[in-house]
Parts: C-alpha cells; sequence; structure tokens
C-alpha cells in the first residue's frame, strides 16, 4: 500500500493576478492553514481506510440494487405456443396458460389490447380446441371473467 500522507510542504497554491499581493498571500496562507487542519483531522480518524472502503462497498451495492431491481422485458414463452410468430406478455402467458389446463383445449394463445390506462379492452384468443362450441363457449367464459371484458370484446378462434 502506498503512503499517501500529505505534509504542509506539499501544499502548494498557484499564484493569484490580484493587485494586491500581500492580500493574496495572506489568502493562500488560510487556505493551507485550513486544508492542514482538514487534512489532520481526516488522519486522526481511526480505521479512515476501512470506512471509505464500506462507502465505496454501500455505493456499489445501491447502483447494483438500482440496475438490478429495472424492470424486464414484460414477454415470456410459454410450452404451448410457436414463439417464432408471436410473442405474449407475462399477462397473456399467464391466461394461456389457465385456458389451456381446459379440458379439450389444447394450444393456446392469446393477445389482449389494453387502453392508455392500462385496462383491458379486447381479447383474441386462438385454440386449438375452439372448433367444438362447448370448448368455444368455456373459452369465452373464462376470458370475460379473468379480464373483467363483455362478451362483445372477446373473440375466439380455432387454430389452424
Amino acid at each position: 500500500m502506498e503512503n499517501t500522507d500529505l505534509k504542509e510542504d506539499d501544499i502548494t497554491a498557484a499564484p493569484s493576478a490580484s493587485k494586491d499581493g500581500e492580500a493574496a498571500g495572506l489568502s493562500v496562507s488560510a487556505s493551507k492553514t485550513k486544508l492542514s487542519a482538514l487534512v489532520k483531522k481526516i488522519k486522526g480518524i481511526k480505521n479512515i481506510e476501512l470506512i471509505v472502503s464500506l462507502v465505496v462497498i454501500a455505493v456499489a451495492l445501491l447502483i447494483y440494487a438500482g440496475i438490478k431491481s429495472a424492470p424486464a422485458k414484460d414477454t415470456a414463452e410459454p410450452d404451448s405456443v410457436n414463439t417464432a410468430a408471436s410473442e405474449m406478455t407475462v399477462e397473456e402467458t399467464r391466461l394461456a396458460a389457465v385456458l389451456s389446463r381446459i379440458e379439450g383445449v389444447g394450444k393456446v394463445t392469446v393477445m389482449i389490447s389494453k387502453s392508455d390506462d392500462g385496462k383491458p379492452i379486447s381479447a383474441v384468443v386462438v385454440a386449438e380446441g375452439a372448433k367444438n362450441p362447448g370448448i368455444k363457449l368455456k373459452l369465452l367464459e373464462a376470458v370475460e371473467t379473468a379480464l373483467s371484458l363483455p362478451g362483445s370484446a372477446v373473440e375466439i378462434y380455432a387454430s389452424a
């Protein structure tokens, strides 16, 4: 570890462009004295190196926490979706997972349209089992309930 002790002789001041040379000299002398006193106070603190190290670590942790808690992209890849053609949000993925658990539904893809304030305004569901009118009705009821939408705002289609 390097010796970083400062001595009063090491502290220099740039010459002032003042007309009154003596006033500038007194100002520099006063600054040297204040700086010297500050250096002595800092040196007098026990374990100053440890304290500085802890402060640096705390700042690094705060920066890391800020980066780590930044929102991630709101998409997920469900098992039952061809993600090459589309991506679904986490909410859409969750709804697709619930719908696919209904007997006879099969693979499901969901698209939810939202208003500017984030509330769902419509939904489109594409499901393998939607060829069956009974399954289509179950899907419609489930989406209406899950998203608090009227039936007229939900469309159900059979997948190819």
